[in-house]
């Protein structure tokens, strides 16, 4: 019933924050060696050969093993594939026959992403951002107005979509993603009309408006919305009144949570996660599972999953700053920030420098001790930060769809496997 990785026993799983997730580990994977290659898995992509003519993106992925790599990401489902059609590819044919099985694999590794993302998701956000296997970005849009939606502007079929496999989620596509362009979806003006419609944040939406906050909020989106009501608004008037828009503006900072949104769901399971806003001021979320009720810093959230273009709003009964108080999670005081992890700076630098919400296996205090030659604290940031990289892979894995799949084999941003 015990997880490890490359030998290494989980000894503390499922720490969630705002950076994904971390298992607490009983070692520090110093080299590749541990990692024994490869684990049980195989993909069927049958439910892509029953969706349409796509032989011709089949038959490419399994040349270039591609396959493969679909695999040992799985069973998560965390494989996006974008999936020309044959005639697509055909359209092509001449650029295609002039590439090497390298360049081939660039160009497939361009049309799949590390995400779950289904047709919902695109919808109810609008837009998503995307990063490729090869590096590449990729916008995923929905247009209101015709109810279609692309990727790099290139449309997604109509009746090819969500096809869903053991390892992946796939989309037809009608077109190849070369030499397509890229606009990020921060470059869409920021629609709160879900929010208008949920109604009693009219005061939160004028404030973002008069301070000027909308253009923070559109280049930190996804953002999660820490939304004080009208009548939370309304219980500070007087003072707020007597403040700058500089003001206002640092303490809605203090209501936003950048680059990450967190919806009900992940909260029940995780129970409580901590968070820095956009104003550097921590906030606990915490889910009580005897009553079903969330609080942000001990204020009550009176409701959830308002989701928009600008991420995801939850409502709050208090003005962050002004009710309730910050109150840690336990039993670790400080698990959104990693402080369980002794090289908290540098962990914290590699994921950032990275851009992933990630899964961090992450060695103990007493196992960083335990080595040898303590690699730590000799000014060589590069070799420390290598190494910890190695801890490190991109999307979220918690310990039970580990034990779900049974063995999954996982690309570090060191370039290693665990």
């Amino acid at each position: 019933g015990e997880v490890d990785v490359d030998g290494y026993f989980v000894v503390d799983p499922d720490i969630i924050g705002d950076y994904g997730v971390m298992h607490g580990i009983d070692g520090v994977i110093l080299e590749d060696w541990h990692y024994k290659f490869p684990c049980p898995e195989s993909v069927d992509f049958s439910p892509i050969s029953l969706a349409g003519n796509y032989s011709t993106l089949l038959a490419a992925i399994e040349l270039s093993n591609n396959d493969f790599t679909i695999a040992v990401n799985g069973p998560f489902m965390n494989t996006t594939i974008f999936g020309p059609s044959d005639t697509d590819f055909a359209a092509i044919q001449d650029v295609l026959d002039g590439l090497t099985k390298d360049q081939l694999n660039d160009v497939l590794w361009g049309h799949m992403a590390h995400s779950e993302l289904f047709s919902a998701d695109v919808v109810a956000f609008g837009c998503v951002d995307l990063e490729s296997f090869a590096g590449t970005p990729l916008a995923v849009r929905f247009n209101k107005t015709s109810g279609t939606a692309s990727v790099n502007g290139v449309p997604i079929s109509s009746t090819a979509f969500d096809v869903a496999g053991e390892s992946y989620v796939f989309h037809g596509i009608e077109g190849v993603l070369v030499g397509t362009e890229y606009v990020p979806c921060s470059a869409d003006p920021l629609d709160f009309s879900p929010v208008v419609e949920a109604g009693n944040y009219s005061t939160l939406l004028g404030l973002v408006n008069q301070t000027g906050l909308s253009e923070n909020l559109s280049m930190e989106r996804p953002v999660t919305i820490l939304a004080p009501t009208d009548a939370a608004f309304a219980r500070h008037q007087e003072f707020l009144s007597g403040l700058s828009d500089d003001e206002l503006a640092a303490g809605l900072a203090n209501h936003i949570i950048p680059n990450f949104t967190i919806d009900s769901e992940l909260l029940a399971f995780a129970e409580c996660v901590e968070f820095e806003t956009a104003g550097e001021e921590p906030v606990s979320i915490k889910y009580d599972i005897q009553t079903g009720k969330a609080t942000v810093n001990g204020i009550p959230v009176v409701l959830a999953d308002v989701t928009g273009n600008f991420g995801i709003l939850h409502g709050i009964d208090g003005v962050l700053g002004l009710d309730g108080q910050y109150a840690p999670c336990d039993p670790y005081s400080e698990i959104g920030f990693l402080s369980y992890i002794y090289e908290v700076e540098i962990i914290e630098a590699a994921i950032k420098a990275q851009a992933f919400t990630a899964t961090v296996f992450g060695p103990t205090d007493d196992a960083f001790f335990a080595l040898d030659n303590y690699p730590f604290g000799e000014g060589d940031f590069d070799q420390e930060l290598d190494l910890l990289l190695g801890h490190i892979v991109p999307g979220v894995y918690t310990a039970d769809q580990v034990k779900e799949a049974g063995c999954v084999v996982l690309d570090t941003f060191a370039g290693t496997k665990v």
